[in-house]
């Protein structure tokens, strides 16, 4: 569950309660309250935990002087979130000793343990902890776990028992190689003592006499009834990657097993990791030197991934995330994945994408420019969405070089979303070119399956859908309901003060219904500097041009009498990520539109389009 960047890992937290999501994130923001004013400091390699009641914890490594309360080295700055995410205060340093020392205090690692706030990182080279017990507000003296090494993952389980993950050269006292191997620690107190160290890859003392060596950049995960995966890739040749299983709640592990030979001899680099905690299990990673053959574009990276039922003893073939990888034109370079489980069917992926310069199909953003891209997948992880973008400035920033480089990602158990990374990009806040840390939030506002007694139309075959698919960013959503039933002035509430709206679209599956799409429009919500929302006689519009907030660019509501409500909806462009088509429609698909403080929703069914494609849905409701 954890997030890497670079040479560092980011976050993890309690696996969240069963869910289904279909993610739709708003408008990518600044998470540093600093960044307009540190232009000559770098904000980089953020990680994030969640308390899933509301209280969120960001912590990247930075050489902020915090104003001169601190030195100019480089420590671990944190902020905090008591609104679930939306503001965050004003960074302090995490690491205690950040006034006294300058040394490199780096690659840090957030998580939360039933009230108890954990962090690792590295300090001179060598593994750290630190607990807090009032919610981020203060940390205890770091504690040296006497190893070298980077911190690649920290995962705490149901059960309280924590495991931290790292990449180490060290010996360990002459027992195993000086090569990176794998190594990790166990708590059962929230962290305040730690079990020795240990090696996941247990060949750890004799591997280099083989053809394997430097074992690395390790993910772990767990099911929260003792069982854990571990997998990491191999520094050597062509980047095999390895994998190891414990069935007692990290104490113990597995010999290692060739990952790649287990995907269909996929080799790669930097494999991620969840589950959903009912058995089924995703890794995802980036291809490495040539791709499978079965992948038109021989040399340039991809976003693979593979799924297992049975606690990794199997897996399937490898396949793309990115299903534009399929083109027989480049679509760039897309490269270290995240996936993340809602804990049900569906399953988020998060991506580094740097479009090629020959693409046609991708002209929205800049060539060589890294953004951060997304797909969906809402039959645990057997198809997925096309891909769109995540971050909403990428159409707009026009500044190239580093660009927006994938973070961390994290789902927690109340079902808010946030992706957090770092970027050169100024936005619109005037934060200078230096790196800073963004963010951007989702939160799953439609149900799993459609509400009832939404008000629908009065007359048969008023209503209409369209929603195009074609290869890129040309994506298009249409939904109308025309002659609705009646609808009053509080039915519609007022989306320019706090009235939010979600447009969730259902497809009924021959397994069950199942939620394909959510669009949010965040009430009081500001574009171009001005509000998104406005009034019109009946009702309201709203208006996203440029597509700040996400997908949706126009809507427009309006109250009346029987046969007078009038919606119209529309969405376009690199953010939609079209869902899977054609749909099923067995026997049917439902969009709806939801007010999220007043509880009234108006919704269509739709048996009988004229078009099911994969590239086009078109039809009149029944």
């Amino acid at each position: 569950m954890g997030c890497a960047v670079l040479l560092s890992a980011a976050l993890s937290l309690s696996l969240p309660t069963p869910s289904e999501a279909a993610w739709s994130f708003g408008k990518q923001s600044p998470l540093v309250a600093l960044a307009s004013t540190d232009a000559l400091e770098e904000d980089i390699n953020v990680s994030l935990a969640s308390d899933g009641a509301g209280t969120w914890l960001a912590a990247w490594e930075s050489d902020n002087t915090l104003s001169g309360t601190i030195g100019s080295d480089v420590d671990v700055l944190m902020s905090r979130s008591v609104d679930d995410g939306q503001t965050w205060s004003i960074p302090i340093a995490l690491n205690t000793t950040a006034s006294a020392d300058s040394v490199f205090d780096g690659g840090v690692i957030l998580a939360h343990d039933a009230g108890v706030w954990i962090a690792a990182w590295t300090i001179s080279g060598f593994a750290h902890t630190s607990r807090s017990v009032d919610g981020g507000l203060t940390w205890s003296v770091p504690l040296s776990l006497g190893v070298s090494g980077g911190p690649n993952e920290l995962i705490v389980s149901p059960g309280s028992t924590t495991l931290l993950a790292f990449t180490s050269a060290d010996d360990l006292g002459g027992t195993i190689g000086s090569d990176l191997d794998v190594l990790y620690f166990r708590s059962t107190d929230a962290a305040a003592s730690w079990s020795p160290a240990g090696t996941i890859n247990t060949d750890a003392a004799v591997d280099c006499m083989s053809v394997t060596c430097d074992d690395g950049i390790v993910d772990i995960a767990t099911d929260g009834a003792g069982n854990w995966l571990a997998v990491w890739h191999v520094a050597s040749g062509s980047e095999p990657m390895r994998g190891a299983r414990s069935v007692d709640d990290g104490l113990t592990w597995s010999a290692p097993y060739d990952l790649s030979a287990a995907v269909g001899g996929v080799d790669g680099r930097f494999p991620k990791l969840d589950t959903n905690g009912s058995g089924r299990w995703l890794v995802a990673w980036s291809t490495f030197g040539t791709n499978p053959a079965w992948l038109p574009q021989a040399s340039e990276p991809d976003a693979l991934y593979s799924v297992s039922d049975d606690l990794g003893n199997t897996w399937s073939q490898a396949d793309v995330i990115n299903t534009t990888a399929y083109a027989t034109e480049s679509d760039g370079e897309d490269a270290r994945p995240i996936v993340r489980s809602s804990g049900g069917e569906s399953w988020l992926a998060v991506w580094s994408k740097v479009p090629d310069v020959d693409s046609s199909f991708i002209k929205a953003i800049d060539a060589g420019d890294a953004e951060l891209f997304m797909a969906q997948s809402h039959d645990n992880g057997t198809t997925w969405s096309e891909p769109s973008l995540l971050n909403t400035h990428g159409v707009r920033d026009k500044k190239g070089g580093l660009g927006d480089t994938a973070g961390c990602a994290v789902v927690d158990s109340a079902g808010t979303t946030i992706v957090a990374w770092h970027s050169t990009d100024e936005l619109e806040e005037g934060i200078g070119t230096d790196q800073d840390i963004h963010f951007s939030r989702a939160v799953n506002d439609c149900p799993s399956a459609p509400l009832p007694g939404c008000i629908a139309s009065t007359a048969s075959g008023k209503d209409k859908i369209q929603l195009k698919n074609p290869l890129g960013e040309k994506d298009v959503l249409v939904w109308s309901l025309r002659k609705g039933d009646e609808t009053l002035a509080g039915d519609v509430g007022d989306p320019t003060a706090t009235s939010d709206y979600a447009f969730c679209l259902f497809d009924d599956k021959s397994g069950g219904v199942q939620l394909v799409m959510e669009k949010d429009m965040a009430a009081a919500a500001q574009c171009k500097g001005k509000a998104c929302w406005s009034a019109i006689n009946g009702g309201y519009r709203y208006s996203d041009g440029r597509n700040e907030h996400g997908t949706i660019k126009s809507l427009k509501i309006k109250a009346g009498a029987a046969g007078k409500t009038k919606i119209k909806l529309k969405g376009k462009g690199i953010t939609l990520g079209s869902p899977v088509m054609p749909f099923e429609l067995s026997p049917s698909m439902t969009a709806q539109l939801l007010n999220l403080e007043t509880g009234s929703c108006w919704e269509s069914l739709f048996s009988a389009p004229s078009d099911n494609t994969a590239e086009l849905l078109k039809g009149k409701s029944d």
